[in-house]
C-alpha cells in the first residue's frame, strides 16, 4: 500500500497532467451520482448504473497512475473511450432530464487536447461527436429536436478546430520563444567570450605588475587598474546576471571579505573621477561595523558600483560620500546598512516611488541632460531583494539623494594583524580627551601632535572632537556642500556608544568614532578616511620550497599565452606552450618527461580544448596515473562549466585569469606545489623618443630584459603583417579591412608603448566614407614611417 505522501510524491513527479485530469473525472463521476438522488431520472436504476460504472473505472484509471506514474498512451485511449461511453449512456438513459449535462463531451474534448496535444484533441473530437451522434440517434428526446442536435453537433466540430488552431499558434509561439531565450543565452555567451579575452591580460599583467616592487604612487596606480579592469569584469559578468535574474536562476554566492577593501576599492573606482569634476568623494565608517563578514561580495559590489555611479553622475557640485555600519542581529549575525549620499539635483516625492522601476526616470529631461536607461536602480532593488535585503531612498529637490539598503551577513572575526601601522595624526581635543586618543594610538603604532585649531594640522590626517570642528560648508558651495577641510582626511570623536551614520556635514568625515571605541577603530576609521598609515612593508615573499612542476599550456591567443606562461614562471614552474588541442595531444604523446597539469583553452581552432580532452581521457584509461587537465574559458556560463567537467576535465577558470586562483587551482590537483612567487626588481628602461619609457619599465618590471624583447619581437612580426593588409586595404579603399587592420595595430602599439603609433591608428580606425577616400593611402603611409620610427627605437634598445 502506497502512504499518502509517497502517493503525492508520485504524482508531482510526473511527467505529464494525466493525474489531473483523472481526478476531475472522478468529480464529474460524483456530481453526476449527486444530481441523479437529488433529480432522479425516469429509469433511475439504469441511470445508477451508468454512474456507477463511471466512478468505479474513474478510480480503476487514478490507482492504475498511482501505480504507474509514467506516461500510457493505451490507459488515455482507454479512459478517451470510458468518459465518452459513459456520459453517452447517461444520456441516452435519462433523454431530456439529462440534456444539460451534454457540455460535458467539450470537458472531454478540450481536456484531452489541451493536456496532450493536437492528435489527442482531433481523437477526443472524432469520439466525442460519435458518441453524441450515437445519442441523437437512439434517444427520442433528441430525435424529436434534430436542430439542436446538429448545431451541436456542428459545434463539438468547430470550436475544437478553433481551439486547435490557437493551440497551433500558442505552440509556435513558445518554440519561437525558446528559440529567442537560446539564442539570447547564446548570444550572451559569445559576448561574454569576446569582452573576457582582452580583460585577460589586462588582470593578468596587472596583477603581476602589482606584486612587483613599486613604490607607493606604482603600487597605487597598478591597484586602480585592477580594480577598473575587474569592475569592468563585473560588467561583462552582469550581462549574464540580467538574463539569470530575469528566468528567477540568479545565485547567491557567499564569501568572506573585508568590508573596509570593498569600500577602498570603490574610492580607487570613483575618486579621480570626482576630483576631474571638482566634486569630493568620501567614504564613513561607523565605529562597530565588523571588518570581515560572510556575504555575496560580488552582487553588493555590483549594487554599491551602480549607486555610486548615479551619484556622480547626478551631482553637479559638492560631493559623494559612501558610508556603512553593522548592527548585530543576532548570534554571530550583523545588519549592514549601507548609505550612498550625494549633493546633486535631488528627486520630487512623487517620483520617488517610481525610480526603481524598469527604465524609468523620475523627469523625462533627465535623459537628455544627464543620459542613462533607468535600468540601473531596478536592478539593484531586485539584487537587493534577492539577497533578503531592502532599499529605499530619501531625497529632495535640490537637497540631494540618499540612497540606502540592508542585508543580513555573518560576521566573521578578523585575525590580528601583526604588523602595527605607522605615520602621524592631529588631535584637536580637550586635554583630557587628546591624552586618552593619544595613548590608544601610540600602543597602535601611531604618533600624534595636539593642535588648538584646524590650520595647524597642516596636511596630517585629522582627528577632532565634534564640538571643536566648524561643520559650516564652504562659503561658495551649496547647502549640504562638504565643508571647508580641504583634501585632509578627517575623523570626528562622538560621545561614548556614537555608532550611527550621522547627518549632515559630519556624514563628510571619514566616520565618527565615539570615545569609547577601541584603537582598532581608531586605526580602521582613519584609513578609510583616505590617511596614509603605512604599515611595515614585509619582505619579498620568496619562491617556497616544493617539486618545480612541468605544465602543459595549450591556447590560440599568443597574449593569454604569455600571461599564464608569466604567471606560471613567476611561480616557479616550467610552461611548455602550444597553440591547439591537436599539437597539445602531440606534445603529450611525445614528452620525454612527463607533464604534471595541463591548461587547455575550450574554444581553439583545429581542434578544440573538449575535444583534445576527450581524445586524451580515451587514450590514458588503464596507462598510468590520471594526468590533471582545467580548461580556461571565458564563456562564462554554467552549461560550458557542465560540458568540460563531463569530458573529463578536472575543473574549468574562467578567464581573465586571475594568478592567485590559477596557483591555487595547481596547488589544488597537484600535491606540494610551490607557493607564492617572488617579484624581480623592476629595471630601468633606456629612453625612447617614440617609446613610452613608463610601459617599457612595467613590461621590464614582469620579466625583465629577455621578457621585453620577446615581446618587441612578437610586436614587429605581428605588425609587419598588419601592416600590408593595411596598405593593401588602403590601395582598394576597402574600408572595413582598413578599420580591422588600424585596430589590431591600434591594441598591439599601445602594448608595447609606441604612442605616436597609437595614435595614428586610434585616428586611422574612425575613418570612413568621404574621410577615407581622402585619408585612407595618407594616413597608412604616416603609419608605415611611425612603425620604421618604433622598429629602429627598438632595435636601439635592444642593442644598448
Amino acid at each position: 500500500m502506497l502512504g499518502l505522501r509517497e502517493g503525492l510524491a508520485r504524482l508531482r513527479g510526473r511527467p505529464d497532467s494525466e493525474h489531473e485530469m483523472s481526478l476531475n473525472r472522478l468529480g464529474f463521476a460524483v456530481l453526476l451520482l449527486i444530481c441523479q438522488y437529488l433529480f432522479p431520472s425516469p429509469d433511475p436504476q439504469a441511470a445508477l448504473l451508468a454512474v456507477g460504472v463511471w466512478c468505479a473505472a474513474a478510480a480503476a484509471v487514478f490507482a492504475h497512475i498511482l501505480a504507474f506514474p509514467g506516461i500510457s498512451t493505451p490507459r488515455r485511449g482507454a479512459a478517451l473511450l470510458l468518459d465518452v461511453g459513459c456520459l453517452s449512456w447517461y444520456l441516452q438513459i435519462g433523454g431530456e432530464d439529462h440534456s444539460a449535462f451534454v457540455a460535458i463531451y467539450l470537458w472531454i474534448i478540450f481536456g484531452n487536447g489541451f493536456r496532450f496535444g493536437l492528435p489527442w484533441l482531433r481523437a477526443a473530437t472524432a469520439v466525442g461527436v460519435a458518441g453524441f451522434a450515437v445519442v441523437t440517434v437512439l434517444t427520442p428526446f433528441w430525435r424529436s429536436q434534430p436542430h439542436l442536435a446538429a448545431g451541436l453537433l456542428g459545434g463539438f466540430v468547430v470550436l475544437p478546430l478553433y481551439a486547435g488552431s490557437l493551440i497551433r499558434k500558442l505552440s509556435d509561439a513558445r518554440s519561437a520563444a525558446e528559440a529567442a531565450n537560446r539564442a539570447k543565452s547564446l548570444f550572451l555567451a559569445s559576448v561574454s567570450h569576446e569582452l573576457r579575452t582582452p580583460l585577460n591580460a589586462i588582470v593578468g599583467m596587472g596583477d603581476l605588475l602589482h606584486q612587483s616592487r613599486l613604490d607607493t604612487d606604482q603600487r597605487d596606480m597598478a591597484a586602480t587598474i585592477l580594480a577598473a579592469a575587474r569592475a569592468q569584469l563585473a560588467l561583462v559578468d552582469d550581462l549574464l546576471d540580467l538574463s539569470r535574474i530575469e528566468t528567477g536562476r540568479m545565485r547567491v554566492d557567499l564569501e568572506p571579505f573585508s568590508v573596509a577593501e570593498l569600500l577602498l576599492d570603490l574610492r580607487r573606482l570613483f575618486a579621480s573621477q570626482a576630483e576631474e569634476r571638482g566634486l569630493a568623494f568620501g567614504l564613513h565608517w561607523a565605529a562597530g561595523t565588523p571588518e570581515m563578514v560572510r556575504a555575496d561580495r560580488r552582487h553588493l559590489r555590483e549594487i554599491l558600483i551602480n549607486l555610486g555611479a548615479n551619484a556622480l553622475k547626478f551631482t553637479e557640485a559638492g560631493g559623494v560620500s559612501v558610508g556603512v555600519r553593522g548592527d548585530p542581529v543576532g548570534p554571530g549575525q550583523v545588519r549592514l546598512r549601507f548609505e550612498v549620499s550625494d549633493t546633486g539635483i535631488g528627486i520630487a516625492p512623487e517620483a520617488q516611488g517610481r525610480i526603481f522601476e524598469s527604465f524609468t526616470q523620475a523627469d523625462a529631461s533627465i535623459i537628455n541632460r544627464f543620459g542613462g536607461t533607468g535600468l540601473g536602480l531596478a536592478i539593484c532593488r531586485r539584487l537587493v531583494t534577492l539577497l533578503g535585503g531592502e532599499m529605499g531612498v530619501e531625497s529632495a529637490p535640490g537637497q540631494g539623494s540618499t540612497f540606502w539598503f540592508t542585508i543580513d551577513a555573518a560576521r566573521i572575526d578578523a585575525p590580528a594583524g601583526s604588523a602595527a601601522p605607522g605615520g602621524r595624526v592631529a588631535l584637536l581635543a580637550s586635554e583630557a580627551v587628546a591624552a586618552r586618543l593619544a595613548t590608544a594610538l601610540e600602543r597602535a603604532g601611531i604618533t600624534t601632535s595636539r593642535v588648538t585649531e584646524p590650520a595647524q594640522a597642516e596636511s596630517l590626517p585629522l582627528l577632532a572632537e565634534a564640538g571643536l570642528l566648524p561643520l559650516q560648508p564652504a562659503p561658495d558651495g551649496p547647502g549640504l556642500a562638504p565643508p571647508a577641510w580641504g583634501k585632509r582626511p578627517v575623523v570626528l570623536i562622538g560621545p561614548p556608544g556614537d555608532t550611527g551614520l550621522p547627518r549632515g556635514a559630519a556624514r563628510w568625515a571619514g566616520g565618527v568614532v565615539p570615545l569609547d571605541g577601541t584603537a582598532q577603530d581608531l586605526v580602521r576609521t582613519l584609513h578609510m578616511a583616505g590617511a596614509t598609515l603605512e604599515t611595515a612593508r614585509p619582505e619579498p615573499v620568496r619562491e617556497a620550497a616544493g617539486p618545480r612542476l612541468r605544465l602543459l599550456v595549450a591556447d590560440d591567443n599568443q597574449v593569454n599565452r604569455k600571461v599564464v606562461a608569466r604567471i606560471l614562471e613567476r611561480a616557479g614552474h616550467d610552461a611548455v606552450l602550444v597553440n591547439d588541442g591537436e599539437a597539445a595531444l602531440d606534445a603529450l604523446a611525445d614528452a620525454e618527461r612527463p607533464y604534471d597539469l595541463v591548461l587547455i583553452d575550450v574554444n581553439m581552432p583545429v581542434m578544440d580544448g573538449i575535444e583534445a580532452t576527450k581524445l586524451h581521457r580515451f587514450s590514458e584509461v588503464g596507462d598510468g596515473p590520471r594526468l590533471p587537465i582545467l580548461g580556461l574559458t571565458a564563456d562564462a556560463t554554467p552549461e560550458t562549466r557542465a560540458r568540460c567537467l563531463d569530458v573529463g576535465m578536472d575543473g574549468v577558470i574562467t578567464k581573465p585569469v586571475e594568478p592567485e586562483a590559477l596557483l591555487e587551482a595547481i596547488r589544488r590537483f597537484v600535491s606540494d606545489a610551490p607557493a607564492s612567487p617572488e617579484a624581480p626588481a623592476p629595471a630601468r628602461p633606456p629612453p625612447s623618443p617614440v617609446l613610452d619609457p613608463e610601459v617599457t619599465a612595467r613590461l621590464v618590471s614582469l620579466g625583465g630584459e629577455t621578457f621585453v624583447a620577446e615581446v618587441a619581437e612578437d610586436f614587429l612580426s605581428e605588425g609587419m603583417q598588419i601592416l600590408e593588409e593595411l596598405s593593401a586595404a588602403a590601395g582598394t579603399l576597402d574600408g572595413v579591412a582598413f578599420r580591422r587592420q588600424a585596430h589590431a595595430l591600434c591594441s598591439i602599439s599601445a602594448n608595447i608603448g609606441a604612442v605616436r603609433l597609437h595614435a595614428l591608428c586610434r585616428e586611422a580606425q574612425r575613418l570612413s566614407g568621404v574621410d577615407l577616400r581622402a585619408r585612407a593611402r595618407g594616413d597608412a603611409a604616416a603609419i608605415a614611417d611611425e612603425f620604421d620610427r618604433v622598429r629602429a627605437a627598438l632595435e636601439e634598445a635592444r642593442a644598448g
